[in-house]
């Protein structure tokens, strides 16, 4: 009898866990809704990704593979140009001193210091994945890396060239649904953000935490404890001339005072809707990127 009441317990966990998994954890949160203070425009090419370091520079990969860095004001700093061209898929420039750009398509990930000098390349081999969706730098100078292969997160340790941290995504959302945007280490939790179903969280273990959906996001930037959401203006056409465009802030991790935070853009005379594309923050600054502009705004 306590074998057949066993069995049955193993068998309502195998039902409901993965159903828990997939659902996002609410929490209370507030809404409030803020202006942004307009300061500068800047001319740029195409951008595909951004990124920001501590102190506030912001780096930009246009779709020629080149990496530009300026100052939180916009002014130009330094840039590198690849002597092949390549795609960018993933740009993460936090830890300052490094900075990480990962190509899918030839499945590397390449180092450079804080002045754009290459450092160093390190090829993603199946010793390390099946093939490599996405790919960044963790705290500790080891590799994050989604396996597209056997659907997994995987720490890599690029001494001992193991894998040492691997945790299976399969119960946590579909394969065929799936659209994974980039993967970040910060605070000690690693996010793993895919435009269909949200943020997928998780501790620096590997371990699975908890799932924050963001509706209808083109681009996620995120910043300390802040998930900063482009997301797409719904507004009929007729209306945009007296509307704003949006961005959302999510504060993750203060439970107890858990808000949205609702950015609107200015609108001037004879305002045109701009289409923005991805989304930074730099200091105190708000980085919103067309296909040829930055726009920075002040956040108050």
């Amino acid at each position: 009898m306590m074998k057949l009441l066993y069995l049955f317990i193993l068998l309502f966990l195998h039902i409901c866990v993965p159903i828990y998994a997939q659902m996002p954890i609410q929490t209370t949160q507030a809404n409030t809704s803020k202006d942004l203070i307009f300061i500068k425009k800047v001319r740029i090419k195409e951008p595909v990704q951004v990124s920001a370091d501590r102190y506030g520079n912001i780096f930009i990969a246009d779709k020629n593979g080149t990496i530009s860095k300026y100052k939180n004001n916009g002014d130009s700093i330094t840039a590198y140009s690849p002597a092949i061209r390549a795609n960018i898929t993933l740009l993460e420039a936090w830890a300052t001193l490094e900075t990480a750009i990962f190509y899918q398509e030839n499945q590397e990930l390449v180092i450079f210091d804080r002045f754009l000098t290459f450092k160093q390349s390190i090829k993603i081999d199946d010793t390390m994945a099946g093939f490599a969706r996405l790919a960044t730098l963790a705290t500790d100078g080891n590799i994050w890396i989604f396996d597209e292969v056997d659907f997994s997160l995987k720490k890599y340790n690029t001494r001992t060239k193991t894998i040492i941290l691997h945790t299976p995504c399969d119960l946590l959302f579909q394969k065929k649904e799936y659209n994974l945007l980039f993967i970040k280490e910060l605070n000690n939790l690693v996010y793993l953000v895919d435009k269909n179903n949200g943020i997928f969280l998780f501790d620096n273990f590997g371990n699975y935490k908890k799932n924050i959906y963001i509706a209808d996001a083109k681009s996620v930037f995120i910043a300390n404890d802040y998930i900063y959401a482009l997301q797409n203006n719904k507004e009929n056409k007729e209306n945009l001339k007296n509307s704003n465009n949006k961005i959302s802030v999510n504060y993750v991790y203060n439970n107890i005072n858990n808000i949205i935070t609702q950015y609107n853009t200015p609108i001037a005379q004879n305002y045109k809707p701009v289409d923005y594309e991805l989304v930074a923050v730099s200091d105190n600054n708000l980085l919103l990127f067309t296909k040829n502009e930055m726009y920075i705004f002040k956040m108050k």
